[in-house]
């Protein structure tokens, strides 16, 4: 019945009040409205109810005030809530992370420019070649990335060029 129920209202009142609690997590499921569910993460009596609820909360600030409430009180779902936050700093910081890497990439390039013997320089510029591709399947590089590692690229070829001359 439920199933077909679109009344978001009485769902809500299923989800604080219904009598079975298994009819109670599919109402907590079917509820959009975030402090509600904060609500219901926080304080019901019935933890599968809680645990349901949690898993709908989507905003951090939100799950920090479910931290909050539950903090000494329940630690399955203080554990639960913390494990959220952390996962969505952590994917936060990812684009980070990845951008900080491109720009290691860049001056490692630049880095080869330095070097006064043609030896090594194509395989160590042909692995950061390979390693900035990998990364780039991830993540965008960024246009300030991308040029400056192209142009690393483009003036070792000149100077393994000049030191070619040189040696002849």
């Amino acid at each position: 019945v439920l199933q077909r129920l679109q009344d978001l209202q009485l769902m809500e009142h299923v989800a604080r009040h219904g009598c079975d609690v298994e009819l109670r997590r599919y109402a907590v499921g079917r509820v959009t409205r975030q402090p509600l569910l904060v609500e219901l993460a926080s304080g019901d009596v019935a933890v599968v109810v809680r645990l349901a609820a949690l898993q709908r909360i989507e905003d951090s600030e939100q799950l920090e005030q479910v931290c909050k409430a539950v903090r000494g009180r329940d630690k399955r779902i203080y554990r639960a809530a913390r494990e959220r936050l952390d996962e969505q700093q952590r994917e936060q910081q990812r684009p980070r992370e990845l951008q900080q890497r491109f720009v290691a990439l860049c001056v490692r390039a630049e880095a080869l420019l330095k070097c006064t013997s043609i030896d090594g320089v194509g395989p160590a510029l042909a692995q950061l070649q390979k390693q900035w591709l990998e990364l780039a399947n991830e993540v965008e590089p960024g246009e300030e990335n991308i040029d400056r590692f192209a142009a690393a690229v483009v003036a070792i070829g000149e100077m393994e060029q000049t030191l070619r001359e040189r040696a002849e």
